[in-house]
């Protein structure tokens, strides 16, 4: 079984009005966001977001196995299961296609680790 040589740090920008979060891998341990100045000025249609909101999530380590279907599972690596269109970024830096690295789903159950957020519906 082949594993990565570092551990990945996901960022998941659903409760910005953002797009994409770029981070730059090129040195492992410390991995760069390179379109931080657009982050810092994106706003959020949650008002209990603040500038230092943030929710780290408990470490989970998972494997993939092969399947020619998309089960409903923890996640899944090859293919990303488009929702809506086809949206293959390229790399921001080099202008290249990007690997698919896997795709999660939203209610597989990680757990919040630590948050700052009130925890009250906006």
């Amino acid at each position: 079984m082949a594993c990565l040589p570092f551990d990945i740090n996901l960022i998941c920008p659903i409760f910005l009005d953002i797009d994409k979060v770029w981070v730059d891998y090129s040195n492992p341990n410390q991995p760069l966001v390179i379109n931080k100045e657009e982050i810092d000025t994106t706003s959020t249609a949650y008002k209990s977001l603040k500038k230092d909101s943030f929710i780290k999530y408990n470490t989970t380590h998972f494997r993939m196995d092969y399947t020619e279907e998309f089960p409903y599972v923890f996640g899944h690596a090859g293919i990303p299961e488009w929702i809506q269109y086809p949206d293959i970024p390229r790399c921001p830096k080099t202008k290249e296609t990007m690997k698919f690295l896997c795709q999660l789903k939203s209610e597989a159950g990680i757990l919040v680790n630590e948050t700052n957020i009130d925890h009250t519906i906006d």
